[in-house]
């Protein structure tokens, strides 16, 4: 129960703006990661879009989604490429 409810109370102050959680990535001057992300479908490009701004972001899709990575500022990689995709990732 202890670990529960202190893990309850963070997520509850997500939600009020006085949150004590922070990410690595939240520090300005941390080192921006090259993301790779694989299926740029609805929640991937949700995703992409919200880390792209801290970080370096490409994906990889069955389906050309070419346009809308292009659109997001996103680097996209065919189905075809994959080898090259995972190249230089950091994640």
């Amino acid at each position: 129960i202890g670990p529960v409810k202190k893990a309850a109370e963070r997520v509850q102050r997500l939600g009020t703006g006085s949150s004590a959680v922070t990410l690595p990535s939240d520090n300005t001057n941390s080192k921006r990661l090259k993301i790779g992300i694989i299926g740029y479908g609805r929640f991937g490009r949700f995703i992409g879009k919200k880390i792209s701004k801290d970080h370096d972001v490409c994906c990889l899709d069955l389906i050309d989604k070419s346009k809308e990575a292009l659109e997001d500022g996103i680097e996209f990689y065919p189905k075809y490429d994959a080898s090259e995709f995972v190249k230089n990732l950091d994640v």
